[in-house]
């Protein structure tokens, strides 16, 4: 009795389990529908650079944001598709102005290195006209699987692609990448690749002769917006002649600036071969100090007075220091073009994309003088930084009008308006005439 009631026992118990089984089965098929149910956004465009992008979205995918942010000198895509407490599949899209590296292979034994895994399988192939490497990487000890893309752009850019997918449905993220990678578009027809010949053209003309002789050494006031002086700026540009150096263009520059209750100061000295193919910068401000170098090879190294660490980048061949702005900006004025994208370093090594647009003729507004051009320069940094030069027919400077942090105007002013204004600093002033050899 007791044991025909134990075997019957057993078997209802089995057949509950093999229910509970398949119900399990059942949710598991449901969750992964759910989790592949999704749609891709439209494109995302990096204008700029002809390219845009797409993204999954819907059911429970999450991003931070809607387009392509800048950080430190590169563009990014995020978002994040959250399965269980420690199991997810995350997407990146990173665009790199001013990459680290641009040996594929190695990139995709670095990515592996860090997370602990080995590369399984590598692809190469075309898709949309594009040459696309490719890489499985699997980490057992961490569970993840990463899907990597990398696009080399011949304007010396690199776009790299992530799915990575930790648990949760097998075959997810592979899904997920290849979707992306056919949703890829690119324009070869773009503001850059007009901005690389442009750049090219200007390194190439021997930058020792496109500034006036007979003004090595400009000075300029920088005036709030209610007109009041704020600062003044030094800056010039000389050809040592003569001389056995390896860079015989020499470039400085002083820039004071008050805005309420903060100052912000600094100087730099720049020196160059005639096309900018190799440089040494260096910029001291009242926050920290900064040594920039560009080596025959087109690697950049960046060391700083805050860190031990010395930075190495490769910028891309529309890249030019910010202290040949201006001039890139009168030289683009005199142009044929109504708009161009070129990279610009900054002093503290970061690159940050910028669109010249050349805009209708119109009236200075602070000097009230006719304007021949008017340039917008355009930092392409989700801050809104911008800059507004006025010019004369000659390609001279009647103001700035900048957007930033502060926002100011720069306008020329005379050596002996600057030395009455700012007669405190007359001596930092004459130190940079002196390196320039200004009497």
């Amino acid at each position: 009795m007791d044991a025909g009631y134990n075997l019957r026992r057993i078997g209802i118990d089995k057949i509950a389990m093999f229910g509970l089984l398949v119900l399990a089965i059942f949710c598991a098929a449901i969750v992964i529908s759910q989790k592949k149910s999704f749609s891709y956004s439209e494109p995302i465009a990096l204008e700029a650079m002809g390219l845009s992008v797409s993204m999954p979205e819907g059911n429970q995918w999450q991003s931070s944001h809607s387009g392509w942010q800048y950080r430190a000198s590169a563009f990014i895509l995020k978002a994040v598709l959250p399965i269980s407490s420690n199991e997810a599949v995350m997407v990146n899209w990173h665009y790199s102005l001013a990459p680290q590296e641009r040996d594929i292979e190695l990139i995709f034994e670095k990515k592996a290195k860090y997370i602990q895994g080995r590369v399984v399988g590598t692809t190469t192939k075309q898709i949309n006209n594009l040459p696309i490497e490719s890489a499985q990487i699997l980490s057992k000890k961490n569970r993840t699987l990463l899907h990597t893309a990398i696009i080399d752009f011949d304007t010396g850019h690199l776009l790299t692609l992530e799915v990575a997918q930790t648990g949760g449905p097998l075959g997810l993220a592979g899904d997920i990448f290849e979707a992306l990678v056919k949703e890829l578009r690119y324009n070869a027809q773009n503001p850059l690749k007009k901005g690389v010949e442009f750049v090219s053209k200007f390194k190439n003309a021997r930058l020792a002769y496109q500034k006036n002789a007979d003004e090595p050494v400009r000075y300029y006031r920088l005036k709030d917006t209610s007109g009041n002086t704020a600062g003044f700026v030094a800056e010039g540009f000389v050809e040592k002649v003569g001389s056995q150096t390896e860079r015989p263009l020499v470039a400085a520059s002083l820039y004071y600036l008050k805005d309420r209750s903060e100052v912000f100061s600094g100087q730099s000295i720049f020196s160059a071969d005639y096309r900018l193919k190799t440089y040494k910068w260096v910029t001291r401000s009242n926050y920290q100090a900064t040594t920039i170098a560009l080596d025959a090879n087109g690697v950049m190294s960046s060391a700083f007075s805050s860190a031990k660490i010395i930075r190495k980048t490769l910028p891309g061949p529309a890249a030019i220091p910010e202290i040949f702005l201006d001039l890139l900006v009168r030289r683009f004025a005199q142009e044929r073009l109504d708009k161009i994208a070129v990279e610009v370093i900054l002093s503290n090594s970061l690159v940050k994309s910028a669109m010249l647009t050349r805009l209708p003729q119109a009236t200075d507004p602070h000097t009230k003088k006719s304007a021949a051009y008017v340039i917008g320069v355009d930092f392409l940094d989700n801050r809104g930084s911008c800059q507004e030069y006025y010019l004369d027919a000659r390609g001279g400077i009647l103001s700035t009008h900048v957007i930033d942090d502060f926002n100011y105007i720069i306008v020329p002013a005379s050596r002996q308006q600057v030395y009455s204004e700012f007669e405190n600093l007359k001596e930092s002033i004459v130190q940079i005439e002196e390196y320039l050899k200004i009497d």
